[in-house]
C-alpha cells in the first residue's frame, strides 16, 4: 500500500504489487513526464520538486529552491519539447527554471503578489505562457518577457481569475479558463498563439470545469468536471459536448489521452484512475490503489506507462499495455458472445 510519508510507487495494472520505494513529501501535486520517458518530475506541498527514475523509481534529486516550508504548494510544473528544461511554479509567487542536465536553475521569475500557477511550453517551444489569475506571455528561448495578455472577460469581473492554459497540438492556439476563487470554473477562451490575442470566449453549457485537454490530433478538447464526470468537444465547435463519461463519484480533476490505444485517462477525488475507450466512450478499467485523492495524471511518449499523483503523498506508475490488452480481449470476447 502507499507509504503515508510519500513515495514514487511502481505497480501492475491494477496497483497490487508496489516495489520498494523512497519517501518524500507529504501531498504531491503535479507531475510530468520527461520527452524521453525517463524521469519524472512531482510538485509537493512543501515547496519542493523532485526528479525520479520512471524505470527504478529511486529519487535523482530534490530541487529547493521555492522559497517556503509545508504550506506551500508547488501548483505546476512542465518539460520543453527537448527535456533540456524544466519550468516550476509555487505559491511562493515564483517561477523558476532549471537545466535538467544538471538542475541548475537558469532563471527565476517573480509574479507576487500575484502566484503563478500553471505554465506550458508551445509544442514549438517558442513560447511560455503561465497562468497567474491573469496571462503572461514569455518568448520559450529566451524566456524574456513578452507581455501580459489581456482578456477582455476579465474587464470588471474582479471575482474571476485565470488558473489554466493548455496548447493545441499544432501550436496554433491556446485554451485559458477561469475560475472564483477555485470554486466556479465555468468560462474559457480560446487565444490567438501568434497575435496573442483571444478568438473566443465560451461560457460553459455544462458544470464547473476543473481541466481542459486538446487530444493529441488537436481535434477534441476533453474536460474533467466537478460534479464527477468528463466531457468530450469537438474543438471547432465547443458549443455541447459530444460525449459525456461517468463513473466517477465526485470531482474529476485532470484527464490525458492516450492516442495511439483510442484511450482516454481519467483521475479524481474518488481515489480511483479511470480508463476509457475514445471510440464509443465506454469505460473499461477502474485503477485503484491510491488512498487519497488523485490529482494529476501523465503518460509517457511511448504510452507504456500511466503516472498518477495523489493527495496520499505518492506518485504511482501503472502499465498501461495490460489495461489495452485486457479490454481488446473483453471486447473481442462480447463480440463472439451469441
Amino acid at each position: 500500500m502507499p507509504s503515508k510519508s510519500g513515495a514514487l510507487q511502481l505497480a501492475s495494472y491494477f496497483g497490487q504489487s508496489p516495489l520498494p520505494s523512497m519517501a518524500c513529501a507529504r501531498c504531491i501535486y503535479p507531475i510530468a513526464i520527461h520527452p524521453k520517458g525517463n524521469i519524472i518530475a512531482s510538485g509537493s506541498w512543501d515547496a519542493t520538486v523532485r526528479i525520479w527514475d520512471a524505470r527504478t523509481g529511486s529519487e535523482i534529486a530534490t530541487l529547493r529552491a521555492h522559497r517556503g516550508d509545508t504550506t506551500v504548494p508547488v501548483y505546476g510544473l512542465c518539460f520543453d519539447s527537448s527535456g533540456d528544461r524544466l519550468v516550476t511554479t509555487a505559491g511562493d509567487g515564483q517561477m523558476i527554471v532549471w537545466d535538467t542536465a544538471t538542475f541548475e536553475i537558469l532563471k527565476q521569475v517573480d509574479f507576487l503578489p500575484a502566484k503563478p500557477y500553471t505554465p506550458v511550453f508551445s509544442p514549438d517551444d517558442k513560447l511560455l505562457v503561465v497562468a497567474c489569475g491573469g496571462l503572461v506571455a514569455f518568448d520559450g528561448t529566451t524566456l524574456e518577457r513578452k507581455q501580459e495578455l489581456r482578456d477582455p472577460f476579465l474587464v470588471g469581473q474582479d471575482e474571476y481569475f485565470v488558473t489554466d492554459v493548455s496548447f493545441s497540438p499544432k501550436g496554433t492556439e491556446f485554451i485559458s479558463y477561469l475560475g472564483k476563487q477555485w470554486v466556479t470554473r465555468d468560462h474559457f477562451t480560446v487565444w490567438d498563439a501568434s497575435t496573442l490575442e483571444p478568438k473566443s470566449h465560451i461560457e460553459s453549457p455544462h458544470d464547473e470545469i476543473y481541466t481542459v485537454v486538446y487530444s493529441p490530433d488537436g481535434s477534441k478538447v476533453a474536460m474533467g468536471h466537478i460534479q464527477g464526470s468528463a466531457s468530450i468537444w469537438q474543438a471547432d465547435d465547443m458549443t455541447q459536448p459530444v460525449a459525456e463519461l461517468t463513473g466517477h463519484a465526485e470531482e474529476v480533476f485532470d484527464v490525458a489521452w492516450l492516442p495511439n490505444a483510442g484511450r482516454l485517462v481519467t483521475c479524481g477525488r474518488d481515489q480511483t484512475i479511470r480508463l476509457w475507450d475514445t471510440e464509443d466512450y465506454r469505460q473499461l478499467a477502474v485503477l485503484r490503489g491510491h488512498e487519497d485523492y488523485v490529482f494529476s495524471l501523465a503518460v509517457s511518449p511511448d504510452e507504456q506507462l500511466i503516472a498518477s499523483s495523489s493527495g496520499d503523498g505518492t506518485v504511482r506508475l501503472w502499465e498501461a499495455t495490460p489495461l489495452w490488452k485486457r479490454a481488446a480481449a473483453r471486447r473481442t470476447a462480447e463480440s463472439l458472445r451469441p
